[in-house]
């Protein structure tokens, strides 16, 4: 795995329908991530804010079932766990995204 991860951070409904969420981390993706479709994750770590932590951890629970949903390929097989974040807002989501090293690179990491 690579030792820096790739990080998003981008709002979600905290109520939004299963449909609406997967969309919802789409389009957060998208933006914050670029270039990741062509890769394989192999661990994930995801902060929601939602007011208590045992919301925000569901929240983020959800949202890691949905981007399994959105880029099956990409998150399919990836570790994930689930964090609340204190300091965010609700419907807040920030995410580590430690991909998948196909081989070494220059230094020979």
């Amino acid at each position: 795995m690579k030792s820096k991860p790739a990080l998003a951070k981008f709002p979600v409904s905290p109520g939004a329908s299963g449909r609406t969420l997967v969309a919802q981390v789409k389009k957060g993706l998208r933006k914050q991530a670029s270039g990741f479709a062509d890769k394989r994750a192999g661990m994930v770590l995801t902060f929601g804010g939602n007011g208590g932590s045992g919301q925000g951890v569901a929240l983020a629970s959800r949202v890691n079932t949905a981007l399994r949903e959105a880029y099956p390929s990409v998150f399919q097989s990836a570790a994930t766990r689930n964090f609340h974040d204190l300091a965010a807002s609700a419907g807040s989501i920030s995410m580590e995204i430690y991909f998948i090293n196909n081989g070494c690179d220059k230094k020979g990491s």
